[in-house]
């Protein structure tokens, strides 16, 4: 049985505050990891240049360049989640793009101008 109250973060005597939250966005759970760094450090270092998941994403990419050709049961299950992760990737940009084309097209059948206004903005932003 699920108990409805879960103790969402376990103390140990003099482990201090260090905590990271690690959660995606969702805002349903929330999940911290005791570590020795500065959560100021971590929070600046996710905003400022890379959150967690870009990081490791670097990470993975440049193993398997290095790893080349190797094999190994560790490799092939890291090219797998890679292969996975690309695939959400694609996934969700192809949904951002028809959610973005049925507003788009949702707009222009309201307001040409307006339509035409925001089409001239966005290829400015594409140079």
């Amino acid at each position: 049985m699920f108990p409805f109250f879960w103790p969402t973060e376990v103390k140990f005597p003099r482990a201090g505050g260090n905590f990271q939250n690690i959660s995606p966005t969702s805002g349903w759970f929330s999940t911290t990891v005791n570590y020795k760094g500065s959560p100021e450090i971590e929070n600046r270092v996710a905003e400022e240049v890379a959150s967690n998941g870009k990081q490791l994403g670097a990470i993975t990419e440049a193993l398997l360049e290095l790893a080349n050709e190797k094999k190994g049961e560790k490799l092939e299950r890291l090219r797998s989640m890679h292969k996975e992760i690309v695939k959400i990737k694609e996934r969700t940009t192809a949904e951002m793009c028809r959610e973005a084309q049925e507003t788009f097209e949702a707009l222009a059948d309201r307001n040409k101008a307006k339509a035409k206004q925001l089409a001239e903005q966005m290829l400015e932003k594409l140079g």
